[in-house]
């Protein structure tokens, strides 16, 4: 359960942030407080609102944000966000994440998932059915396929059928369970995978070597990068947080604009390779200060870089401390590289 209240927080984060992000309707974004979408869209569309109310059609897959999301139309495609989501009409394929989650006498041609604290569940639903949950109320529900509960409890009406098979978990609760005794079903049980510590050594060692072959890439292809890393701490720290934080908003901006879509998908792929070679870049400093000044040693780039990924990487497997320092790494990198591109542009 605890993974689900993750979702939702970032959820209601996702929320909040887009509606003061973006602040222009077009054929790709409609944002604002009260919406009503009535006009069918011919391209996929983000809606952003704090009550959202579907009414529309859109040819691609339509993203619904929203605090109070009703949704009342059909559609192929559909991913909904929201605190209290309500659902009617058709849906072909579905995701849906919310607090309160109501399916209201729904047509779901194929497949959904469904994220949230309370769910209930009606209608037909010709498709394989994933729910997480805490409580799960069904209550004249036809399922032509698989339904799959992970919840708490279970609460199930006399008229429910399961064509195929119910799951659930072994500890769920089901309230009346003599309503499935005509079911299928197939209880699901925790398995703990044992993993040796044969096995984690090894994973570790794999991971080490690949940061160590991309620093190996990097002294080989473009060795002046080292040279040009910037030495300002504070202002590595500053300009990382910028950056960090703001790209990827800038990013997502531009990807739904109409004509720097190209610029978005070349940024967010350089946004992941920044986040690839930030322990590289990290590490080298780190091997650097260590082979220099306290082994008063000679500076040997390659040899500095694999001292350095090695402490960094061990490093952030310390419990606690190690997610502090993944973060670090994350920001001083993405202020080393906005330096070394602010130095450049000068």
């Amino acid at each position: 359960m605890k993974k689900i209240y993750k979702y939702l927080i970032i959820i209601l984060m996702m929320i909040s942030i887009f509606p003061i992000s973006v602040n222009a309707d077009n054929k790709y974004i409609t944002t604002g407080e009260d919406i009503v979408e009535e006009e069918n869209i011919n391209n996929t569309h983000f809606t952003f609102g704090n009550r959202v109310s579907i009414n529309n059609q859109v040819d691609g897959i339509y993203f619904i944000f929203g605090e109070e999301v009703k949704y009342n139309t059909s559609n192929e495609y559909v991913a909904l966000f929201g605190n209290r989501v309500s659902i009617s009409g058709s849906i072909r394929d579905g995701i849906v994440f919310g607090n309160i989650v109501n399916l209201n006498d729904v047509n779901i041609n194929r497949d959904i998932v469904i994220f949230g604290n309370e769910v209930n569940l009606s209608g037909e639903y010709n498709g394989n059915v994933v729910v997480y949950g805490n409580k799960v109320n069904i209550e004249h529900g036809k399922f032509l396929k698989d339904i799959t509960i992970h919840s708490d409890t279970i609460e199930m009406g006399s008229d429910t059928v399961v064509s195929g098979v119910l799951r659930y978990n072994e500890d769920t609760k089901i309230a009346n369970i003599n309503y499935i005794s005509n079911i299928k079903t197939e209880i699901i049980t925790n398995k703990v995978e044992v993993i040796s510590t044969k096995d984690k050594i090894l994973k570790h060692v794999d991971n080490i070597v690949r940061l160590l072959v991309i620093f190996l890439l990097m002294y080989l292809l473009i060795p002046k990068i080292f040279d040009k890393i910037s030495n300002k701490v504070g202002k590595n720290y500053l300009y990382g947080c910028i950056s960090f934080i703001v790209l990827p908003l800038i990013l997502l901006i531009l990807l739904f604009t109409n004509y720097a879509t190209s610029v978005a998908i070349i940024g967010i792929m350089l946004y992941v390779i920044f986040i690839m070679i930030s322990k590289v870049l990290v590490g080298y400093i780190l091997g650097k200060y260590i082979y220099t000044k306290i082994f008063k040693l000679e500076e040997k780039k390659y040899l500095c870089g694999i001292l350095g990924i090695v402490i960094i990487y061990l490093l952030t497997l310390i419990p606690y401390i190690g997610v502090i320092i993944t973060i670090s790494n994350l920001i001083y990198s993405f202020g080393i590289i906005s330096n070394m591109y602010l130095e450049y542009r000068k």
